[in-house]
């Protein structure tokens, strides 16, 4: 609700102030699945693409990994971004996720903020990816 400018903190009245009429024409989901899986789906494809990799990896992932698995999958894909280039389209996209609260990073690892997070992720990959 508060992305979509529908809950906004107010500095003047220091409150909480919202538009109950617009609120009540969205439809929200009533579990946290159907919740992630709409937050995961709206994001920017490399931001989705990043998630679901990272999610095939597990719980948590060090950014070398990550490097590596894209230099992986590009050579079995033949594109021929240089490796500068690909890391720079990898963590941009991984602070979106983090900024969206999917994702923390500690370190040089990153993991998600719950695996319930990670498990949606996983179940977005097309059984034939």
């Amino acid at each position: 609700l508060h992305s979509e400018g529908l809950l906004l903190f107010s500095l003047d009245s220091e409150c909480w102030k919202w538009d109950s009429a617009e609120i009540e024409t969205k439809t929200i989901p009533n579990d946290v699945i159907r919740l992630l899986v709409g937050k995961i789906t709206t994001l920017p494809l490399h931001v989705q693409y990043i998630l679901k990799l990272l999610s095939c990896i597990g719980s948590v992932c060090a950014e070398s990994t990550l490097c590596l698995l894209i230099n992986d999958i590009d050579h079995c894909t033949k594109e021929s971004k240089t490796t500068s280039d690909k890391e720079s389209d990898i963590f941009p996209s991984l602070k979106v996720a983090i900024d969206e609260g999917l994702v923390n990073k500690e370190g040089s690892s990153y993991h998600f903020t719950h695996d319930q997070v990670q498990s949606v992720a996983y179940s977005l990959i097309p059984w034939n990816e």
